[in-house]
């Protein structure tokens, strides 16, 4: 058996990436100074306080950590928590990091993936609040060369810092201090999406990489009060090309798009896009952005052509938003309108796994 991971004594604290490739910026609040800007010259961060000679009382490093003078700092109209971090990282890129603990962290991040304002059955905040916990704690130190753990947008989970917490959301966070979904003593890899269109998806499906026995296709899921159970979108020939060309593909003119693999689940595994030079392929997650699609999961593709024979525009037909994989966050709404706890919502959705009290 795997030998389980320790479990640590204190918080730990985070490091997400606020802003990154900038020029120059203002924070204010820092005990330095209630406002402060910042210039990027090659290798090193100029530290002015706002109002003072340009000439004379600039500090010159490769980087500074600013501490709030009061309770929080402001950058670019938000509020944080902790300390922001504004240095060039080894690879030569600007970057402003907020460094603080983990549990204020998530106060800026469930507000923003389950709105209490709209979503307010509490347990599914609860099960929400510990699957972000995870997702946190099994992420962090993966950027760590470039100066971070999590990215403050949908890369990692979206957050929105001091100024979109909310007392409903903060009292979720609260009751669940400390506790991660485990498997074998480890944290897992805990994938939530909005909708999963009533089927959860493997892993393994989706992204690149081996696959997770809690992380399985097949589960039933009760989210048809989403308003993305089903969609349609309208996609044009030149969007896709555009979202290829990103990728560094590009097939020439498209003639159509053919659904060539499935997975268990129903979602297309495999989309193959034939242009007049050549053939393109998209697996799993890929298709979804480059043609900037809700879901993965498509239930029927419409073709218009000019008179050229070649693809104008597809129309389809879909179910769902985002991958599939982990927590249906509609879903774990309705399970809490059912009466779940959020212990049992997590087991619903992660089987195999149990909640831990991690710190």
């Amino acid at each position: 058996m795997p030998a389980k991971e320790a479990r640590v004594a204190a918080e730990p604290r985070i490091r997400v990436l606020l802003d990154e490739r900038f020029d120059s910026g203002r924070v204010l609040g820092a005990r330095q100074a209630e406002s402060l800007r910042f210039q990027i010259v090659g290798s090193h961060v100029f530290l002015l306080p706002e109002g003072s000679d340009d000439g004379g009382d600039a500090l010159v490093d490769t980087g500074f950590r600013l501490m709030p003078k009061k309770d929080l700092l402001e950058y670019q109209g938000k509020l944080y928590r902790g300390y922001l971090d504004v240095f060039v990282n080894p690879y030569g890129v600007a970057v402003l990091v907020n460094d603080l603990p983990l549990e204020e962290y998530l106060q800026g991040v469930l507000p923003l993936e389950l709105p209490p304002s709209t979503y307010d059955r509490f347990e599914a905040l609860k099960a929400q609040a510990v699957a972000a916990r995870t997702f946190a704690l099994k992420e962090r130190g993966r950027y760590a060369d470039q100066g971070f753990d999590l990215f403050a947008d949908q890369r990692s989970q979206v957050y929105g810092g001091a100024s979109r917490e909310h007392p409903v959301t903060n009292r979720a966070v609260a009751e669940t201090r400390g506790v991660i979904v485990a498997f074998e003593g480890k944290p897992i890899v805990a994938m939530y999406c909005s909708t999963c269109g009533g089927l959860t998806e493997s892993f393994s499906q989706v992204f690149r990489g081996g696959d997770f026995s809690y992380l399985r296709a097949g589960i039933l899921c009760p989210d048809e009060s989403s308003p993305y159970r089903e969609w349609t979108a309208e996609v044009r020939a030149e969007e896709i090309l555009s979202g290829l060309r990103s990728r560094g593909l590009d097939p020439g003119p498209l003639q159509r798009l053919t659904i060539s693999r499935r997975t268990t689940a129903g979602r297309v595994a495999e989309l193959r896009l034939v242009g007049e030079r050549e053939e393109i392929r998209l697996e799993g997650n890929d298709l979804r952005t480059v043609l900037g699609l809700r879901s993965t999961w498509i239930l029927s593709v419409e073709e218009e052509r000019n008179e050229a024979r070649r693809l104008r525009r597809v129309r389809i037909r879909g179910r769902g938003w985002g991958h599939g994989v982990g927590l249906c966050q509609f879903g774990a709404l309705e399970l809490a309108h059912r009466g779940y706890e959020w212990k049992r919502i997590l087991a619903h959705y992660y089987p195999g796994t149990e909640d831990v009290q991690w710190y």
